[in-house]
Formats: structure tokens, C-alpha cells, sequence
């Protein structure tokens, strides 16, 4: 049998060479694309963040549109919660806490992590929405739809607790139960998609899953302390509740039963705080206490000590509250009954009115270093003071300076101000957190300057005399610290603050009979320029000798 030949084509491997030329052609560029792109510094076209698209931007870019764009949604974050005819507003501005630097890395980070291909992939993969990620007060959010829910329920509550009992009657005959939880879940993911439109709130009606669940969460409740709220300057107690804790399966086993109306026990939790507690612990302690002499012979000065320190007497600042001494007291005139006595005009000594006030503020700030509260604003003397250590003072001007500090404890406190034999006595009482621990204040005086005199000169006085028109005091730079003892024992020192009182010059006037004193002067008739009044008062003798003095040290000069 002949052997037949066939003719092989010299073709077919040309052909293949080409495809695979072609290939690797087209994978050369697609490798060279894919490595220039993933060199860029910016985000992948296509990726989003909540429908705002980021790509093509750098980092700062999208970080800076993203926030213009939430900034813009939430112009208004005031929503209304509806139910039938009635409408409750939530303000929900500072309750939202967007994480814009969280999405915009995410956002850079597409088409950035995996192997090769999964890169490759997410670069050229269809448009990619990144979800902002963002934190809500839910505990804000909850009790305003709670609040609102109430008055919803008020008529047609489903449940009544009995707390002498430990029971709860549960009536779904005509009842309205808000899905409070619901209604939060839907604001929040609103909030998320930055729409703050009206939400209508759901019912037992309108609730999809287990009814018992829904029951469950309107009748457990945590146990709530007693609380005391200041209104009017008066301590206003609201009565402590008991916490509720229903079983599930106690709810389940009537509802399962298609029963209406029924009863449940309930497992009482007892709060921490009662109204008897509250009302037995509240102003006992004496947290801080101060005491300064003033000159009743001075009538000006006295009657602006007392009249401030009644303003101040009883006032009552609640746990977490500022005490503001200007806005307690108010402006210092002539219409509210102030005088004139001794103020600081700039570098001198001057009448105006309400002078010795600053003593007031001052005995209150001492009492408030012992009684180891937060100071807020306190700004020093501009020159030494005689009535206290230094470094214990305080001063106010009205509409410039202003004495405040905080209460920091957790309950209540209250000032008490007593003035009479010539002193001024300033307590703070309020319930003491630590009773074994004291509090001493300590000063440290830096450093002291002296004095400068200023001469001028009159043709009024006979030839050789000489008037001293403000002996001039010295000035001080001290160091405060605050020391905490425990049985007699110190365990902590720190440091509160340096106040810094400028030397007073010494003015005298000569007669222009007698040649200048050019050594210790000035030239007649040369005097400070004029600064503008404040009500930071000098003693009435003027002359402090600047040395620091011990705790307990009070005068017979006063201001």
C-alpha cells in the first residue's frame, strides 16, 4: 500500500507567534497602566464616599469635599418626630460624630491591598460606594423619643409598674407602645446617609418581630438616682425610681396564649441615691472656710463689703456648675446702694464706687483654694493687698473681669457669708468626698521690688514742705501650691499658680520754693500718664510691706 504524504503547513506557527505577540502586547501595556496607576498619590476614579464622589482626588482634596458636603447636610439637624397630629423636635447638632479621615483611608485604600489581580480588579471594577462611618449619641437620641413617647402613651399606656407589688399589669386593649428602638435606628441611619428629615414614629401596630421584645424594652428600666436641680437659687429634689427587670419568657408565655391583658413579676433594682439620702447628705460638710478684717470706721468701703457679701450669701450651685461673682452680684452704682471708697486708678489711689468689693471676691477665692474646687477665671491684684496672704487673692472689674469657678463635686454646695465686728467670714458647705483629707495653701514669695518715688512740685506749700500723697508700696512676684494632707501626713503638692503685683510709686509733692531733688525725682509737674478705672482696690493705709504671710493672717486695715 502506497505511503501517502501530507503536506504539513508552514503557517500554523506564525500564527500562533502573532496571537501571542498580540498578547503580550496588550498584557505589556495593561502591566504598564496598571503600574503607573498604582504609583498615583490619588484615589481611583469610580470609588464615592455616601454618593459624593472622591476619585481623582489626594487625600486632603476628598477630606476637605467630604466635609464641605456633610457640613452643607447639616445645616439643619433639627428632625421632628410625628405621631398622628403631634409633633416633638430634636435638635441633633453636636449629638453626630462623623469619621471623615476613617472613609476618606478607605477610600485610598481601594484598588491599594491584595495580590496583583485583586488590585488589578478593584481599579477596573464598576463604581465602589463607601458608606460614612459615624457615631451617634444614641443615649441623646433615645430619651428625646422616650420623652416624646410618654405623652404619646400617657391616655393609652399598655403597662402600669406597682412598685409595691414588684408587679406589672400589662393591657394591650387599646394601648399605644412607641418602638423606641425602632425609631432611634431610623434616625441613625438616616443621620448616616445624611438625610435629617421627619420620622413618624412606629407602634405596636406597625412592629414586624416579637411583640414581647418590643413590651420588654418600654418596661425595663435602669434604677435612677435621686438628683437635686438649682432653680431660682434653690435646691429642687427629683425622687430617686426603682429599676424594673421583666422576664422574657414571662411575656412570651401570655402573649403565645393570645392573652390581652395580664400580669408579671418584675425584679426590683434599688438605686444608689434616695431623696432621704440626698436630703441627709446635702450642705453638711464645710468644704472651705475664710476669714478677713476690714475697718468698720471706713463707712464707704464697709457698706460695699456687706452689700456684696449679702448677694453672695446662700447662693447654691449645683454639681457640674460655674459660679460667676459678676453676674451673682451684678454691676456695682449708686442705684443698687454701692458707695465710693478707695480704687486703683491706673498706678494711684482713688475714690470710686464700689470699692472693697475685691475683698469679697477675695475671702470667696480663699475659701474655694481650701474647699478644693475648680477655679475657671481668677486674675490677681495689680498691687499687693493687706487683708490676705498673697497668692490668696482675687479681684473683679465689671464687664472685663470676672472671678468664677466650678462646683466639682457631685453634690450641691452652697455660700455662706457673714459679716459683722469688723469681719467677713465665707464658707462653702456641701458634702465632702474625702473627709480624711485636708487641704493647706501654701505661698512662696519669688521675688520683691521696690518702690519708685515721684516728686512734683507746688508754689501752694510754704517753702520747704513737703506732702506725701501716696506712700507707695512694695511689689511681689508668689508662688501658690495647694497641699493635701492625710492624717497629718502630706501626699500630694501642687502648684496652682504665680501672681505677679506691681510696685506702687511713692508720690510726694514739694514746695516749688525748694531747688528739685534731682537725685531721688522728677522734674516739676511730670506725673504717669492716665489708665483707665477699675475696682481693684488698694488698702485703706496703701503701704504693704509685699513679704508673704502665714495662713490663718487677716488685718485690722482691710480695703
Amino acid at each position: 500500500m502506497p505511503v501517502i504524504k501530507r503536506k504539513v503547513s508552514r503557517k500554523v506557527p506564525y500564527l500562533l507567534l502573532a496571537v501571542l505577540l498580540f498578547f503580550f502586547a496588550v498584557g505589556g501595556g495593561v502591566l504598564a497602566v496598571f503600574s503607573v496607576t498604582l504609583g498615583s498619590d490619588k484615589i481611583y476614579k469610580g470609588v464615592t464616599i455616601t454618593g459624593v464622589d472622591v476619585g481623582g482626588m489626594t487625600v486632603d482634596e476628598a477630606q476637605a469635599a467630604v466635609s464641605a458636603v456633610i457640613e452643607q447636610a447639616m445645616g439643619d439637624q433639627n428632625i421632628d418626630l410625628v405621631f398622628g397630629g403631634s409633633r416633638h423636635s430634636v435638635d441633633l447638632t453636636g449629638r453626630l460624630s462623623y469619621e471623615v479621615s476613617t472613609n476618606v483611608d478607605m477610600a485610598y485604600a481601594v484598588g491599594r491591598s491584595g495580590d496583583w489581580l485583586g488590585k488589578l480588579s478593584s481599579i477596573f471594577s464598576p463604581k465602589q460606594d463607601i458608606a460614612l462611618t459615624m457615631t451617634p449619641d444614641e443615649k441623646f437620641i433615645r430619651s428625646k423619643i422616650l420623652t416624646f413617647a410618654q405623652t404619646i402613651e400617657q391616655d393609652k399606656s399598655a403597662f402600669m409598674i406597682a412598685e409595691d407589688t414588684h408587679t406589672v399589669e400589662i393591657n394591650l386593649d387599646g394601648a399605644v407602645v412607641v418602638d423606641a428602638e425602632g425609631a432611634c435606628q431610623k434616625i441613625i441611619d438616616n443621620a448616616k446617609k445624611l438625610v435629617f428629615e421627619d420620622v413618624t414614629l412606629p407602634t405596636i401596630e406597625d412592629y414586624k418581630g416579637d411583640v414581647s421584645r418590643l413590651l420588654l424594652g418600654r418596661i425595663n428600666r435602669e434604677p435612677e438616682n435621686a438628683s437635686c436641680e438649682i432653680i431660682g437659687n434653690r435646691p429642687v429634689i427629683t425622687d430617686e425610681k426603682v429599676g424594673v427587670s421583666v422576664s422574657l419568657e414571662d411575656i412570651s408565655a401570655h402573649i403565645q396564649k393570645g392573652e390581652r391583658r395580664f400580669t408579671v413579676p418584675f425584679t426590683p433594682a434599688q438605686p444608689e441615691v434616695t431623696r432621704k439620702s440626698l436630703e441627709a447628705s446635702m450642705f453638711t460638710d464645710v468644704l472651705g472656710e475664710f476669714t478677713t478684717a476690714y475697718n468698720e470706721s471706713n463707712a464707704g468701703r464697709t457698706k460695699n463689703v456687706v452689700l456684696s457679701a449679702q448677694k453672695i450669701n446662700g447662693a447654691v450651685i449645683a454639681s457640674g456648675d460655674n459660679f460667676s461673682f459678676n453676674r451673682i452680684v451684678g454691676e456695682r452704682t449708686y442705684a443698687k446702694g454701692y458707695a465710693d471708697a478707695n480704687v486703683y486708678v491706673g498706678g494711684r489711689i482713688e475714690q470710686g464706687v464700689g470699692g472693697g468689693i475685691c475683698q469679697v471676691v477675695s475671702t470667696l477665692y480663699s475659701a474655694q483654694l481650701y474647699a478644693d474646687l475648680q477655679t475657671v477665671s481668677r486674675q490677681n491684684h495689680q498691687f499687693t493687698v493687706s487683708y490676705l496672704p498673697l497668692g490668696q487673692d482675687a479681684t473683679v472689674a465689671w464687664a472685663s473681669i470676672d472671678y468664677v469657678f466650678k462646683n466639682s463635686t457631685s453634690y450641691p454646695i452652697k455660700i455662706v457669708a457673714v459679716t459683722g465686728g469688723g469681719k467677713l467670714t465665707i464658707r462653702i458647705v456641701g458634702t465632702k468626698p474625702d473627709k480624711e483629707r485636708t487641704v493647706k495653701i501654701i505661698t512662696q514669695t519669688i521675688s520683691v521690688s521696690q518702690p519708685k518715688e515721684i516728686v512734683q512740685h507746688s508754689s501752694a506749700l510754704p517753702a520747704g514742705k513737703t506732702v506725701v500723697d501716696q506712700p507707695g508700696q512694695t511689689g511681689a512676684v508668689v508662688d501658690t501650691y495647694k497641699a493635701y494632707y492625710r492624717n497629718g501626713v502630706e501626699e500630694e503638692r501642687v502648684f496652682i499658680h504665680r501672681s505677679t503685683y506691681h510696685a506702687m510709686n511713692r508720690m510726694v509733692t514739694k514746695s516749688s520754693a525748694a531747688a528739685p531733688d534731682t537725685a531721688t525725682g522728677t522734674p516739676a509737674g511730670e506725673t504717669d500718664p492716665p489708665e483707665p478705672v477699675t475696682e481693684i482696690e488698694p488698702p485703706d493705709n496703701a503701704n504693704q510691706s509685699g513679704a508673704t504671710v502665714p495662713d490663718e493672717f487677716t488685718s485690722d486695715n482691710g480695703l
